[in-house]
């Protein structure tokens, strides 16, 4: 192919349940000058194989090798390779829709944007359902690019930190020479996309719905235990801020609002009580005492996480979260009920209709009116 106008990169690490949807996803494209780049990070499993049947089938399908663990390696050797114009981020037992790049695309040429972010939802496999997920409010800024400078809110209100949701300009990635960053094994997304962020010449936006995040599985190369690596992450970030300051001292206001989303995310999606203490402490000893310095900068939705945490004990954080859960689940359970009270009300209602029909269609009565109609009804059909 002489011109390729996307590229599709693709880790791939022991996920052979879900590839061939993946894949099949990203070659439907209505798009088709795309290279699709398979990143086998040393899977063990059938995903190989998978990989080399659909290379035969479809010559855009490009299977390279990274034996650095990692899913920032292998998307770095993914960017390395890419020849697109355009470069999108696509997990291996994710999904996307057939039109994702060909108007993801045609919105970043007519914006000329280093970054045009879309929505995403969360897929559950087992019940076959899509959830929404947050998306930016602010609807004049679909109508225009912009940079963080324009902003009157946070970099937080226009996207979570999924670089799956982005497609970033392949030219302004490398003249910029933004990477994952691989001193960590998860949290890369949030430094990468805040770095192209600060960096950005240009961001659109689009309401659009691309990209299908399957929330219920346990893939290796994007499911690992985050441990501290958030913590680094920020730090990371911070370096990008100190770089950035002296050209825009207004990312001061962004970064902030980015500690405290970062943490009040990460300590509310803990795997481990260990984990949540760990960030429980950084908050308290490290990041709540610097955003205590730019209080005037915090997004009035962080007040409630801002006012709770301000006990040093992550005891009274955690059973407030608890306590809240408890409320919110016995709040759904009543919603249940009550739906369950109309249906079988509803259900009974029907069943007494149709047992009135019932008795009425069998009755002397109407089979005597009925024989009296049908044949004005066949006259008067006929004329």
């Amino acid at each position: 192919m002489d011109h390729i106008r996307s590229s599709i990169i693709i880790p791939v690490y022991n996920c052979e349940r879900y590839l061939t949807q993946c894949l099949e996803s990203a070659a439907g494209q209505s798009e088709r000058a795309i290279e699709i780049i398979c990143v086998d990070n040393q899977s063990t499993d059938g995903s190989r194989k998978i990989l080399e049947q659909f290379a035969t089938r479809d010559d855009r399908v490009v299977v390279l090798d990274e034996h650095r663990q990692g899913v920032a390696f292998a998307r770095n050797t993914g960017i390395e390779a890419a020849r697109g114009e355009y470069l999108f981020f696509l997990d291996s037992d994710d999904f996307v829709e057939p039109d994702m790049v060909e108007r993801a695309t045609t919105k970043a040429q007519a914006t000329r944007a280093s970054m045009t972010i879309f929505s995403f939802d969360e897929y559950y496999t087992e019940d076959n359902a899509y959830v929404p997920r947050e998306r930016c409010e602010e609807e004049a800024l679909y109508h225009r690019a912009f940079t963080l400078e324009d902003l009157e809110g946070v970099s937080t209100d226009l996207t979570t930190p999924n670089a799956t949701r982005i497609a970033f300009d392949a030219s302004w990635v490398r003249q910029e020479k933004l990477r994952f960053p691989t001193v960590i094994k998860t949290a890369e997304d949030l430094v990468f996309v805040n770095r192209s962020l600060f960096r950005a010449r240009a961001i659109a936006l689009m309401p659009d719905c691309f990209y299908h995040y399957r929330r219920d599985v346990e893939c290796s190369i994007t499911r690992k235990s985050r441990e501290g690596d958030s913590l680094v992450a920020l730090n990371l970030i911070k370096e990008e801020l100190e770089e950035q300051r002296s050209q825009n001292p207004l990312l001061e206001r962004h970064f902030v609002n980015i500690v405290v989303d970062t943490l009040e995310y990460q300590m509310g999606s803990c795997a481990t009580l260990e984990e949540y203490e760990e960030l429980y402490h950084a908050w308290t000893t490290v990041w709540r005492p610097y955003a205590l310095e730019y209080s005037s900068m915090i997004a009035s939705r962080y007040d409630h996480f801002m006012t709770k945490t301000a006990d040093p004990n992550p005891m009274a954080y955690l059973f407030e979260r608890f306590s809240a859960v408890r409320d919110n689940l016995e709040r759904l359970h009543a919603s249940q009920r009550s739906l369950r009270c109309a249906l079988d009300t509803a259900l009974h209602e029907r069943d007494i209709a149709e047992q009135e029909r019932n008795e009425l269609s069998s009755s002397t009565s109407f089979r005597i009116g009925h024989a009296l109609v049908s044949p004005v009804a066949r006259i008067l059909g006929r004329d």
